[in-house]
């Protein structure tokens, strides 16, 4: 199934299942009762702290990096 067929009410279920599996306080019905704009706010939220933290993971796996120039003898 194409994503352009994929019916709306699925997509939106996806969401609410995103969302409650990263907030476990959270319910499927709990996230209906609240306004579609917070909803989408908290998303947009998340992509960017995902976006942080992926980025601050990356620093700190290249600060275990050491560069040193290269000799002209190392071949």
């Amino acid at each position: 199934m194409n994503v352009d067929d994929t019916p709306l009410s699925e997509l939106l279920f996806d969401i609410d299942m995103t969302l409650c599996d990263r907030f476990p306080a959270l319910t499927p019905m709990s996230i209906r009762s609240t306004k579609a704009r917070d909803v989408f706010k908290t998303i947009v939220k998340l992509g960017k702290y995902a976006k942080k933290e992926k980025k601050e993971e990356a620093k700190k796996a290249m600060k275990h990096i050491v560069k040193r120039p290269a000799s002209d003898t190392w071949f």
